[in-house]
C-alpha cells in the first residue's frame, strides 16, 4: 500500500519511526515532509506553497492516509497550524482509506468509514498479513 502519514510537523521524528515500521512491513510511505525539509518555523513563507504542492502530490500517490491527532487542549506552536486537518479532508474526498491514530479531534474523525486506534501500536497489532483494510 502507498501510505501518507499526516501529523503536526513537531511530531516528524516520531512519525519517521512509524514510517520505518510500515516500510519494513512492505508498504511505501509517500510523505516526503518526513525528510525534514518542510519546517514552516524557519519563517520563509515563500516556500510554503512548494510544501503544500509536494504534500498534495504525495496524497495523490497514496491509497491510505493515517492521521495522527492531538489531545484536546494541547499547546501547539503557531508555526504548526493544522495542515493535517486539510489532508484528512482531502483523503475523505478522494475516498482513500483513512485511519485516525489518537483522539478524534473533529466531527470528520467520527465518520463510520474511518478506522480509529488510540495508538500506532494498536493499529499495527490489528494489521493482518493482507492489510488492515482487507
Amino acid at each position: 500500500m502507498n501510505i501518507y502519514l499526516a501529523a503536526r510537523y513537531g511530531r516528524r521524528l516520531e512519525l519517521c519511526t512509524y514510517a520505518d515500521q510500515l516500510i519494513a512491513m512492505g508498504h511505501t510511505v509517500t510523505s516526503r515532509w518526513l525528510r525534514g525539509s518542510h519546517d514552516a518555523a524557519d519563517g520563509d513563507v515563500s516556500r510554503w506553497k512548494d510544501f503544500a504542492s509536494e504534500d498534495l502530490a504525495d496524497i495523490h500517490r497514496s491509497n491510505v492516509l493515517i492521521v495522527f491527532t492531538e489531545p484536546p487542549g494541547e499547546a501547539v506552536p503557531s508555526a504548526e497550524r493544522g495542515s493535517r486537518h486539510v489532508e484528512l479532508g482531502m483523503a475523505i474526498e478522494r475516498n482513500l482509506y483513512v485511519v485516525v491514530v489518537g483522539p478524534r479531534e473533529n466531527i470528520f474523525c467520527r465518520l463510520p468509514e474511518i478506522m480509529h486506534y488510540e495508538t500506532f501500536a494498536g493499529l499495527v497489532a490489528a494489521w493482518k498479513p493482507e492489510g488492515v483494510f482487507a
